[in-house]
């Protein structure tokens, strides 16, 4: 598993996270359990991503 997306997706599922929190005004780390299943599922998503594009890409 390549480092550069698993990177990626923690952030995006964190930021996501956190982002949503400031919008309804909570505190940004309130239940810390959603972030961390927030950055697992931002991880599945773009290595998912990434394999698709490869695969999409050798298809041509």
């Amino acid at each position: 598993m390549p480092a550069t997306p698993t990177i990626i997706g923690a952030l995006l599922g964190l930021g996501t996270q956190m982002y949503s929190n400031a919008l309804r005004k909570l505190p940004y780390m309130r239940h810390p359990w959603e972030h961390v299943l927030g950055m697992g599922l931002g991880v599945v998503f773009v290595n998912q991503l990434v394999k698709f594009d490869e695969k999409s890409l050798l298809s041509y």
